[in-house]
Parts: structure tokens; C-alpha cells; sequence
């Protein structure tokens, strides 16, 4: 992960950018509670609890490919922002769909342990915003496709055009 994070800053991303830091900073400006679908410690221990085959494998193709990671962030980056999930779909299911067990622990899990959450947020008498990474929003047994098969109707909304926002980080 700190090669990747490296190289996203050698490509001029900034994490105090991201999404999740923005609505952070704009929830605490305005007074409002910031709720976390995972806790810190589960988020460390998922990866700390990676069996030996399961952080090699994710190794090797961090490694494998961060000759190609510069070209593969801004093919998914842009994507993302033109709302074609099936690229980011198709990235993910590439870059780790050699190693199912890899998928089910780090995003199918995940998505199915977060559902109920989300479902609650919906329903309660107060605004709420889930910010996730993209990997989860994408492919088969992702949130949006986890929420749709519950009833619920997911939509995109259009992101500005990049000369009206900063660069992200992802």
C-alpha cells in the first residue's frame, strides 16, 4: 500500500483531497457526527489478518503493475468520474480476480456487512452520506448491486468537470 500511496503522490493526488476528507472536515466544521461502517482497528486487522498466500498475492501485483499504475489511476480515475462502472468493474476483477479469496475478504465482506448499515442510514430521519472506495461501488456483489437487489434504486450523480474541482485523491 505505501508503494501505491508514493507513487499517487509522485502523481500529485493529495489524501487531504479525498472525497472522505472533504465531507470529514465539512461534517466536523458543521458540527455533525461522523460515523465510520468499520472501526480503525478492523480496518488494520483485515489486513494484518491476511493469510501468508493472500499478502503475497496482493504484493505480487502491486509490484507486478506499478509499472502500468500511473496509466491504470488515470484510465480508472477518469471512469470514475464519467460514471462507467463497468471499467472500474472490469480493473478490479484484472488486477485481483486471479484471487477470489483476495475479493470475498477485502470488498464482498465487506459490502455485505455494510448493506444493513446503509439501509438503516436511509431510513432515518436524518441526512446521511456514505463515502466508500470505488472498488466497492463496482462488479458483481457491490454495494449498489447489494442495495438494488434489497429494492433499493441507486443512482450516479455527474461529477464537475475537472477545471471546476481539485485533483482527487483516491
Amino acid at each position: 500500500m505505501f508503494l501505491e500511496f508514493w507513487e499517487l503522490q509522485n502523481m500529485g493526488f493529495d489524501i487531504k483531497l479525498g472525497i472522505d476528507s472533504y465531507f470529514n472536515e465539512r461534517a466536523n466544521k458543521e458540527g455533525k457526527q461522523v460515523i465510520g461502517l468499520e472501526s480503525q482497528l478492523f480496518h488494520t486487522e483485515l489486513l494484518a489478518g491476511l493469510t501468508k498466500d493472500e499478502a503475497e498475492a496482493l504484493l505480487n501485483n502491486v509490484l507486478k503493475n506499478l509499472g502500468k499504475f500511473r496509466a491504470n489511476v488515470e484510465k480508472i480515475s477518469t471512469a470514475w468520474q464519467a460514471g462507467e462502472m463497468t471499467v472500474v468493474a472490469d480493473y478490479i476483477n484484472r488486477e485481483i480476480g486471479d484471487h477470489p479469496t483476495l475479493i470475498h475478504r477485502l470488498l464482498v465482506e465487506r459490502n455485505k456487512n455494510w448493506v444493513p448499515q446503509i439501509e438503516a442510514l436511509a431510513k432515518g430521519d436524518k441526512d446521511a452520506i456514505v463515502t466508500v472506495g470505488a472498488g466497492h461501488l463496482a462488479g458483481k456483489q457491490s454495494l449498489v448491486e447489494l442495495l438494488e437487489k434489497n429494492g433499493w434504486k441507486v443512482t450516479q450523480q455527474v461529477m464537475l468537470p475537472n477545471e471546476e474541482r481539485a485533483k482527487p485523491a483516491l
